[in-house]
């Protein structure tokens, strides 16, 4: 999460950068956004937001693969005990498909969790957006960039990052409620991951099982000929 972040500030701080190398002559006013995110609570809120997103698309897939297991276990049994090689064949594709496509889900749901972030991110750095404006205004600049590795000095009085934290803080409502609201979502999806993980591992058992009663079964039926 923190190497997310990390990366989000670094695209934010180029594309500031290139604007302030666009205005010529500008007065530039300088903030740490990662101090104003860890400062503000954003950056725990953004956290549990995008790990109870990854837990909730976590206990999806777990459910679509109690479901891929619930059809191949039907389909199985359809076939019986000794199937052709052609129903053989065409259960193995069955198999292959439905990991394809647990594989494809799997994809696609780390690909929405990384846009969260970028939104969550994208949401916090607009939401004060007004606000530093007008700060960096106060203090004659009109141009803003995000203290960072790329920049390589800079006049300590054009740092604006205190100023904006207070300001933050002086605003009304508090990050607080926003994250234990949150961390309480996440704790009911956890939740609703273990059932269906629990639910998964019944399955896998169940299959099993059937599994070793029909080799079983096939074993017996194999000895009962040489035993007459």
């Amino acid at each position: 999460m923190k190497l997310v972040i990390r990366n989000l500030v670094a695209v934010f701080v180029a594309t500031v950068f290139l604007a302030a190398c666009s205005h010529e002559g500008s007065n530039v006013a300088v903030m740490d956004l990662g101090a104003i995110l860890k400062a503000s609570g954003q950056d725990e809120v953004i956290r549990v937001k995008a790990e109870a997103a990854r837990n909730e698309l976590q206990a999806q897939l777990q459910q679509v693969a109690v479901n891929l297991d619930q059809q191949l276990a039907a389909e199985a049994e359809k076939v019986g005990d000794n199937p052709t090689a052609e129903q053989e064949q065409q259960l193995q594709q069955m198999n292959m498909n439905a990991r394809n496509q647990l594989m494809q889900m799997q994809q696609q749901a780390q690909q929405q969790a990384n846009q969260l972030e970028l939104s969550l991110f994208e949401e916090f750095k607009n939401s004060i957006g007004p606000l530093t404006e007008q700060i960096a205004k106060d203090k004659g600049a009109n141009v803003i960039l995000a203290q960072d590795n790329y920049l390589l000095w800079f006049d300590p009085a054009a740092d604006i990052t205190d100023e904006v934290i207070a300001a933050l803080r002086a605003q009304e409502g508090s990050s607080d409620d926003e994250v234990a609201q949150v961390e309480e979502e996440l704790e009911k999806v956890e939740g609703e991951l273990a059932e269906v993980e629990e639910q998964l591992e019944e399955l896998q058992d169940a299959v099993e099982a059937a599994e070793e009663e029909a080799e079983e079964e096939a074993e017996e039926e194999v000895e009962v000929p040489a035993a007459e």
